[in-house]
């Protein structure tokens, strides 16, 4: 389940995953038939379903455009890069982590719809300074990235100098 400890609280006896899975039957089995233990038995591996998740990526990651910027591109614009769950092996890419930080490497403020359940940031994509990344946190586990346009993408140049009257 990885090596977060709020992960760890969740699926341990008593907790939200422990009841869900209690209360429907079917939900378990499912667990249990994608469940990788490995030859010691000391590790359990999950693989999320990776198609749901990043449709729900992309549909949040294009709400939150469209609340912050005021402006609505088309979903089509919009590319989910991926999900990627903390742990003590990082496999957040380097990159994108720390295009979270400033010049000081300082962090970014991020914005939080609920601390600690759910935080996002647009960052400008660390590869193309003219597109923007979309990085959510959702419940300090899990980071979904996914992939946007400028916010002054297809809007006409600023004004710059003074007019001329032919």
């Amino acid at each position: 389940m990885g090596t977060s400890q709020h992960a760890t609280n969740l699926v341990s006896s008593g907790g939200t995953v422990d009841r869900a899975m209690a209360r429907d039957r079917r939900l378990a089995a499912r667990i249990d038939d994608t469940a990788v233990i490995d030859p010691s038995g000391e590790r359990v591996a999950l693989f999320p379903e990776n198609v749901p998740i990043a449709r729900v990526l992309h549909k949040i990651a294009h709400g939150l455009f469209v609340l912050d910027y005021r402006r609505n591109p088309g979903r089509e614009a919009f590319r989910v890069i991926g999900m990627f769950p903390y742990s003590i092996e990082e496999q957040r890419p380097a990159a994108i982590f720390v295009s979270t930080f400033d010049a000081r490497f300082r962090a970014k403020r991020w914005k939080s719809v609920q601390a600690g359940a759910f935080e996002y940031i647009f960052v400008r994509h660390p590869a193309s300074g003219a597109r923007m990344l979309c990085v959510m946190d959702f419940h300090q586990d899990v980071w979904g990235v996914v992939e946007s346009p400028s916010p002054l993408a297809g809007q006409p140049p600023a004004f710059v100098g003074q007019p001329t009257l032919l």
